[in-house]
């Protein structure tokens, strides 16, 4: 993969976790999704279709999570990607 590509794909992937850990808007997802997409939770009933199914399910997690610390450390494995 050329350099160009890994860096879209870093940044897109970058820009989809601070979103889903709510450290930025939920504004951004329509940018970063297709409209014709199927995303599978991990409860039983978290099954959407559309980007604002998304959007719900986000909001959802963050209304759950609301006051507690949420963060995440992520690391590149060498040869992936």
């Amino acid at each position: 993969m050329d350099k160009a590509k890994e860096s879209l794909l870093t940044d897109t992937l970058t820009r989809v976790y601070n979103i889903v850990f709510g450290t930025d808007s939920l504004s951004g997802l329509k940018e970063l999704f297709t409209e014709d997409l199927i995303v599978i939770g991990t409860a039983i009933d978290e099954k959407y279709v559309a980007v604002d199914g998304v959007r719900q399910m986000v909001q959802h997690q963050r209304d759950q999570s609301e006051g507690m610390k949420v963060s995440f450390h992520r690391r590149r494995c060498p040869g992936y990607m």
